[in-house]
């Protein structure tokens, strides 16, 4: 990918949005250019997460388009973009697990509370207390927790097994 053009591209979650309030993502006009670094930082909630969704193909915007190289792409589906997203959890799990602050049993023992925070942040961002849309956000974040499981037990950092005094003690053959 040379060139990412985001053309007035603003995104609702709002069927009807009425006013700039309505927006998750405000009128945005930028272009990454090949070879660059960026990052995106801003506060919670101010659009981070739906412009990755939006530039992935995960969201279609409200208003706006998006060209890689010159062309539009704003409407087609995830696998024709040639582009991807690398969510943070199995990362930040990995890197955990490398330096040996976490251990798969560990992650397995404390599954539950993963449980709980991902309903609890489904909730809190779901715009309706439907129950179904909640579990829809929940499940895949504990599939990323899990995903971080099998990635802190294939890459984590080796245990290392205590050697015993017998062991350490050469062996003398009686002559």
């Amino acid at each position: 990918m040379a060139r990412i053009i985001l053309d007035h591209l603003a995104h609702s979650y709002s069927a009807d949005p009425r006013g700039p309030s309505d927006y998750a993502l405000k009128e945005i006009d930028h272009v990454w250019e090949q070879g660059g670094a960026y990052a995106l930082l801003g506060p919670s909630g101010c659009g981070k997460t739906t412009l990755l969704n939006i530039i992935s193909g995960l969201v279609i915007p409200t208003r706006g388009r998006i060209l890689f190289d010159g062309r539009d792409v704003t409407t087609l589906p995830t696998e024709s973009r040639n582009i991807a997203q690398v969510f943070q959890l199995p990362v930040v799990i990995f890197v955990l697990a490398r330096i040996g602050l976490v251990t798969p049993r560990f992650l397995i023992r404390h599954f539950k509370y993963a449980v709980l925070i991902a309903f609890v942040v489904a909730a809190i961002i779901t715009p309706t207390p439907d129950v179904v849309t909640q579990s829809l956000l929940a499940l895949p974040m504990l599939g990323l927790y899990l995903l971080g499981v099998l990635v802190a037990w294939l890459f984590g950092r080796p245990r290392q097994v205590p050697v015993s005094a017998e062991a350490r003690t050469p062996a003398v053959s009686p002559e």
